[in-house]
């Protein structure tokens, strides 16, 4: 939004630059008292003055030019922050479905590590696994867990870009 007004501000300066071209009009009004009590009468008039710059060396048209290149400068801005944004939104998406699917499996991952657990702490009472496989097996588990927690994290964040650049992040983040 800041590059957009920056646009519209230098559009309006584009305006104010031509403007200048055009006839001045003022309203002029002069009083004139004598000090001292002089014996000399005053003196009163009123008049309109108009005044047009005639050549100014191209001066004016130097600064519509510059005045214009300026506007469309920011206009580009725009639509390249724009097309930008879009960009950066697109890719927080695809890295939301990603996330989404490497949830889903690293869920999957741990509960199968937990059904493993169980299953060799069964065999280790009647002497069919070792301490060593159980404790791998945990081992197993708490990395699935932990890479579980860590594409929750990337997805947060992602989210949270979308919500940044798309304007949305401070009301939902309920900042007021």
């Amino acid at each position: 939004m800041s590059k957009y007004w920056a646009y519209r501000a230098a559009e309006a300066a584009v305006v104010a630059t031509k403007a200048q071209d055009k006839f001045s009009i003022g309203f002029e009004v002069k009083v004139q008292q004598p000090f001292g009590g002089s014996g000399v009468g005053s003196d009163e008039s009123f008049g309109l003055a108009l005044s047009k710059s005639f050549y100014q060396g191209d001066k004016l048209q130097s600064q519509v030019r510059r005045a214009e290149a300026t506007a469309q400068v920011s206009a580009a801005q725009v639509t390249a922050t724009y097309r930008t944004g879009e960009l950066m939104i697109l890719a927080a998406r695809e890295t939301i479905k990603s996330m989404d699917e490497a949830i889903l499996l690293a869920k999957t991952n741990a509960q199968s590590s937990r059904e493993e657990i169980e299953y060799l702490r069964k065999q280790l009472i009647i002497g069919g696994s070792t301490l060593e496989s159980v404790l791998s097996a945990e081992a197993r588990l708490y990395e699935a867990e932990s890479k579980e927690i860590g594409f929750i994290a990337e997805r947060r964040k992602a989210e949270s870009t979308i919500l940044a650049i798309s304007g949305r992040y401070s009301g939902a983040m309920d900042f007021n």
